[in-house]
């Protein structure tokens, strides 16, 4: 940690990423270096989102956008998009990956987290491409999306729930968990 402050290295996330000051102490960084020669993480990622947004549906450039906003601007903005390292997306990653609910259960599951760290995949990406650095994220992998659990009726099951059924839905029903089709085209 003192060859890094000699140096002009040292970054305060990497030796104490829990701690409650990391964006004191980048914010202190950032006023005392205005001239770097890379972009800040919120400056470049605020691009990023202008470039791309022409490219994407209403929808999802609001996801995307919510993603930079309540996670990734707040914990990256004011580090530099070279300084950013795969050990520190590591870290955040847990920190998603261990929120949990009132009744116990994971906050974000594995499908959120992924999408909430493929805008920082794809932003760090293109600023390594256009400012030349080494890209340092070439070994992350992305969360296994845990399959959603199916549990489709038995045959008898089937048998004794249209025998139950309403006479004005029976059709309906018929139709739909005999054939598996979808509630839009059953509508139609």
């Amino acid at each position: 940690m003192n060859a890094e402050i000699d140096l002009g290295t040292f970054q305060y996330r990497d030796h104490f990423p829990k701690s409650k000051k990391v964006a004191q102490f980048e914010q202190l960084q950032r006023a005392a270096h205005p001239d770097r020669q890379y972009p800040f993480f919120d400056d470049f990622a605020n691009q990023w989102f202008e470039r791309k947004r022409a490219t994407w549906k209403n929808s999802y450039r609001d996801s995307v956008r919510s993603a930079l906003d309540k996670y990734l601007i707040p914990h990256f903005g004011n580090t530099l998009v070279n300084e950013l390292s795969l050990s520190q997306v590591d870290y955040f990653r847990q920190d998603l990956s261990e929120g949990v609910k009132k009744d116990g259960s994971r906050l974000l599951s594995n499908r959120r987290i992924n999408f909430i760290l493929w805008p920082l995949v794809a932003i760090i990406s293109l600023a390594a491409e256009e400012y030349k650095f080494e890209y340092p994220l070439r070994r992350y992998k992305a969360f296994k999306e845990e399959k959603a659990e199916s549990n489709p009726m038995a045959i008898d099951e089937v048998r004794k729930f249209l025998a139950c059924a309403p006479i004005k839905w029976k059709d309906y029903f018929i139709i739909r968990l005999w054939t598996g089709c979808a509630v839009v085209r059953c509508m139609a």
